[in-house]
């Protein structure tokens, strides 16, 4: 009986690990695509500049519709887009591999094993319970402090210890 105990808990250890490397080989495939256009611009600006492609800055905005060059160009050098982006993505990645209901105080403990920069502020629970309620389209609270992904089937949304009642 001891080595059932043991599998079904490496299996369970395996089970998380290939849903976090599927979400990362994900987020890979997407960063690679991001890569590539900023490549395309950048590669483009360089022929402009040498005055070798006769265009101006207008004429490179529907070239690349995945780049909102106006928002880039005005975005406040300190980025807090980014450090919020970075905040419910490492939620979304915890939540991801944990597979189950979770309050913002035990995904703030996983957040911070996987990125402690990812968290700013003076109350960390409170900026990572905020930055979910920011984001209905991708997390959703079920019950007091209790929150999952959106996207989840709803057999994952259910906390256990409301099954065991």
């Amino acid at each position: 009986m001891r080595d059932r105990s043991a599998f079904l808990r490496v299996l369970e250890i395996a089970k998380k690990t290939v849903g976090a490397l599927d979400y990362k080989i994900a987020e890979l495939e997407k960063l690679k695509s991001q890569r590539e256009t900023w490549d395309q611009l950048a590669c483009l600006i360089r022929a402009i500049l040498d005055g070798d492609v006769p265009l101006g800055f207008d004429d490179l905005l529907p070239m690349f519709p995945a780049i909102d060059c106006a928002k880039v160009l005005n975005a406040p050098r300190d980025e807090p887009e980014f450090r919020q982006d970075r905040l419910w993505k490492s939620v979304q990645l915890v939540m991801q591999i944990n597979k189950r209901p979770m309050t913002a105080d035990e995904i703030l403990q996983e957040v911070l094993k996987l990125d402690r920069e990812a968290v700013q502020g003076q109350n960390k629970r409170e900026t990572v319970r905020s930055v979910m309620n920011r984001r209905p389209d991708i997390f959703q609270r079920v019950d007091r402090g209790w929150f999952v992904l959106s996207d989840w089937p709803e057999a994952l949304k259910v906390r256990r210890e409301a099954i065991q009642k």
